[in-house]
This record gives structure tokens, sequence and C-alpha cells, in this order.
């Protein structure tokens, strides 16, 4: 029996449609995978920081590559880590993605580039602990807030140059729906009370003010940019919330951070944090640009999100 070319064309895109990241083996089949599932991705570039001479040597040192398969959300699918970059009209944008999958073979993207971090040339390379994956993930900057942080280091620093630069270094592991920076020494402190305050930036960023105590009692203050939410609130948080808030907090070990981390810019948004321990200690941090640490931006984009998703209960006002 003969296929018509139609048919041929039609089976073949079928099989690549289905094909799992498991299944994933070259940079072609996972170019065009991450094309046909995410329109956001179509003009991805994968492998674009490999491709230059200059930056080879480096690349080749430390074993990188431009895609990965593990498990990292450790529900027993396969997931899939790729870098890339995009080249618009305002220039080139470097990228570093996971894929996850479950096991109706729906993917959920999650960008590791977060907020404002700025980074040139994200380069990823996995390491394992007990047998869990650990995304290195290194990004030459051109600017520093907090050497602490960061250092400096001979990396790739353009598509081709390679040279000294600041350089951020983040282990990350996924952890409550989202990733955070690997602790091998979680706390397990008392938590008495958490406050968070969201101040204004040069627009149109949230400000609202955000308390809640030991048995989930909690308060929310909306003043401006939060949606249809205006006033005073009053909430019991869920269970489930309120244990990952408090497992977040010692996880960070908010204590061992810095009291105060400042972008080099203006004009831009402030949160603080503070901390009551049942010890009758304070642990209080400003956070001028809100990317203090890479997980300190998922700490704030939790709490932001319980603005939403809880049910809250106006005050009457008087």
């Amino acid at each position: 029996m003969r296929l018509s070319i139609l048919s041929i064309l039609t089976l073949l895109g079928s099989f690549v449609y289905s094909q799992t990241i498991n299944s994933l083996k070259t940079d072609k089949e996972v170019s065009t995978f991450y094309k046909k599932h995410f329109r956001e991705l179509r003009e991805l570039q994968l492998n674009a920081i490999f491709k230059i001479g200059k930056n080879l040597r480096y690349i080749d040192s430390i074993k990188a590559k431009p895609w990965y398969k593990e498990d990292f959300n450790n529900d027993g699918e396969t997931d899939l880590l790729l870098t890339g970059r995009f080249d618009t009209d305002q220039g080139l944008e470097d990228k570093a993605y996971v894929i996850l999958s479950d096991p109706t073979r729906k993917y959920n993207l999650v960008d590791l580039i977060l907020k404002d971090r700025r980074s040139i040339m994200p380069i990823v390379t996995i390491a394992k602990k007990d047998n869990e994956p650990i995304i290195i993930l290194q990004q030459a900057v051109d600017y520093d807030f907090n050497k602490k942080y960061s250092h400096f280091i001979k990396v790739p620093i353009s598509y081709e140059t390679y040279g000294l630069s600041i350089q951020w270094l983040d282990t990350l592991v996924f952890r409550i729906g989202r990733f955070v920076n690997y602790n091998s020494n979680e706390a397990n402190r008392r938590i008495t009370q958490i406050n968070y305050y969201s101040f204004p930036c040069f627009g149109t960023c949230p400000v609202f003010q955000f308390n809640v105590d030991a048995l989930g009692n909690a308060e929310l203050n909306s003043i401006k940019y939060n949606a249809n939410l205006e006033g005073k609130y009053s909430t019991e948080l869920s269970p489930q919330s309120l244990k990952n808030l408090i497992w977040f907090i010692n996880y960070l070990d908010i204590p061992k951070l810095d009291t105060s981390y400042s972008v080099g810019w203006t004009d831009d948004a402030t949160a603080i944090l503070e901390v009551q321990y049942e010890d009758k200690t304070t642990k209080s941090i400003m956070d001028y640009g809100k990317i203090g640490t890479y997980s300190l931006i998922g700490l704030y984009s939790f709490i932001d999100n319980l603005r939403f998703r809880e049910n809250w209960k106006k005050k009457n006002s008087r």
C-alpha cells in the first residue's frame, strides 16, 4: 500500500507531537518538542551559547550542556532543562527554562531567570545530592548589588567575549511548587509572627501589608494596585498555605541572611520582611528591588499569591 506525501507528513507530525520528554535524544528533537508545546518558545534558539568558539573551552571544562533530562520535582516523570536565546529587536535575551511533565503528559513551563536579575549567558549544569538532581545556574551579570552572593570569575560574558565578569551562582531544587536555593541544613525554629510590607515603586507595583501569626490568623491591608482588593481584610490561612509559608521561611534560614539588599538603580519597589520567633528574637530584612536572593524572590511571590488564594473577609470600615 502506498502512502501519500500528505499522509506521511501527517504521521510524522503526529509522532513528533506525541513524543515524551523521556524519548528526546537530539538537539533537533528537543527544539521541535518545546516549539510544539509552547508558543512563547517558538523563536528560542537552543544551543546558542555553545556554538561560539571563545566560550567552548570554559563550557567544556564544566561539562555544561544545552539541555538535560531529569525528574526535578520528584513525581516519577522526566522533565526537561534547557538554555537558549531570543534574538529580538531590543537585542539578545538569554534564558533558561525547565519544562515539568506530569503523568497525563501535561507540561508546565518554569522560567529560571527571575524578575530583573538581568543575566547574561546563563549556563546550567546538574549535580546530584542523595540521588536528587540539583540545578547549578551560573549567570554573568553587568552589575553587582551584593558581593556576598556573587564573585568575579572568568566566564563567557557575551556571545563573542570570554573574560572577567561578576557571576551569580545559584544551586536550585524544586520545593512546594517552585525552584529555590538548595539548603542542606534546613532550620526548624518556631515562628510566632510574620510581617511583610510591599512598598511602592515608580509605577504600578502592589502596595500592601500582610501579617500572620503562628495559628494562621492573617490580616491584609490592601493599599494600592492589588487587583480588586482594596481596604483591610482578615482570614485564617488554609492549613496547607500556613504550613508551606512556615516551611519556606525555615528552609531559607532567614536569620542567616543579610538585613539589607539593594539594587543599583532607582524607582524600584521595596520589600520588608519581619519574622518573630518563640525565643523572642526577630529578624528583619529590607530588600530594595525585591531580588535579594533567588529564594527571597520566591518567598515574596508566595506571599503575593496569598492575596488571591485565600478567602479574605473585608473588615468593616469605621
